[in-house]
């Protein structure tokens, strides 16, 4: 039960806190999960650690995620296509 007395629900087993250096390797396991391209050994450039490491380095403590919202899309029928993008570097 939660403190205004009202049922516990997903709510109150999440805790928002600022992302600090030590939370480095839990991000990188999960996008490796949700984006399992990240570990093509072919493609470095797709390597997220650089990035973690900028925004990191932003010092705001703010990192959005959540790995849930993929089973949400999959509950309204969307799925993983394999597609080719096209980037080019700046």
């Amino acid at each position: 039960m939660s403190s205004d007395g009202s049922e516990g629900g997903a709510a109150d087993r999440v805790r928002i806190r600022p992302v600090t250096v030590a939370d480095t390797d839990a991000i990188l396991a999960l996008w490796r999960v949700v984006f399992p391209e990240y570990t093509d050994p072919a493609a470095p450039q797709r390597d997220p650690r650089p990035a973690i490491e900028r925004k990191l380095a932003f010092g705001d403590g703010r990192f959005a995620g959540n790995a849930g919202a993929l089973a949400f899309w999959a509950s309204l029928g969307f799925r993983t296509d394999a597609v080719l993008s096209l980037g080019k570097r700046l």
